[in-house]
């Protein structure tokens, strides 16, 4: 296992794929020794950070994305409630958009 231990700040994210996969294979992680525990723990945070990162930029996407509709919507004389039904958009938000 020696050769997954170390930072990977500098891994390819398919490089850091395979990483995270031997590290979840790691049977009985009491079982490490405390240097190895401390290396696991860093890396699934980690891992977990990342994971969290591309989460909310999807999301940040999303909204921007229905926040774009909306105002195509508005602009062909959609009704609002209708907007809202399809953006997931409140009608109090797409009124700010106008």
């Amino acid at each position: 296992m020696s050769m997954l231990w170390g930072t990977n700040h500098n891994i390819p994210w398919a490089a850091q794929d395979e990483l995270y996969e031997e590290l979840s294979k790691v049977s009985n992680v009491a079982a490490l020794s405390p240097h190895d525990r401390a290396v696991y723990d860093e890396n699934l945070r980690q891992y977990r950070d990342n994971l969290a990162m591309l989460e909310a930029a999807w999301l940040d996407g999303r909204e921007e994305r229905n926040q774009e509709i909306a105002r195509n919507m508005l602009a062909k004389g959609f009704e609002i409630a209708l907007i809202a039904e399809i953006t997931n958009i409140t009608e109090a938000e797409i009124e700010a958009l106008k």
